[in-house]
C-alpha cells in the first residue's frame, strides 16, 4: 500500500494540480477548483505517509512474533541463543 501510494498516487495528485494551476493561469479554472486540487494532493500525501507508518507497525509487530530480524543480512549464521562454538586449534 505505501509503494502504491508513493509510485502512483501521490504522482498523479501532483500532476493533476500542475496541470490545474497551468489552466487557472490562462483563467480557464476557478481558484476553487484549484484549492481543491491542492487539497486532494494533501491529502494523497497523508494517505502516503499514513501507510508508511503502517507498514513499518506492522514489520516490528511481526519481528517482534518470530523473535528476531527480517532482514537476512542482519540475522548471524548461528542462534543468538546457542553457545559460540571454540575455533579449532591451528597447527
Amino acid at each position: 500500500m505505501a509503494a502504491y501510494h508513493q509510485r502512483i498516487l501521490l504522482p498523479q495528485r501532483q500532476r493533476i494540480l500542475r496541470e490545474t494551476l497551468l489552466q487557472y493561469n490562462a483563467m480557464q479554472k476557478s481558484n476553487q477548483e484549484l484549492l481543491l486540487a491542492k487539497e486532494r494532493e494533501q491529502l494523497a500525501e497523508q494517505a502516503a505517509i499514513e501507510a508508511l507508518r503502517d507498514y513499518w507497525i506492522a514489520r516490528v509487530e511481526l519481528e517482534r512474533a518470530v523473535g528476531g530480524s527480517l532482514d537476512p543480512r542482519l540475522t548471524s549464521a548461528t542462534p543468538a541463543t546457542s553457545p559460540a562454538q571454540p575455533a579449532p586449534p591451528h597447527h
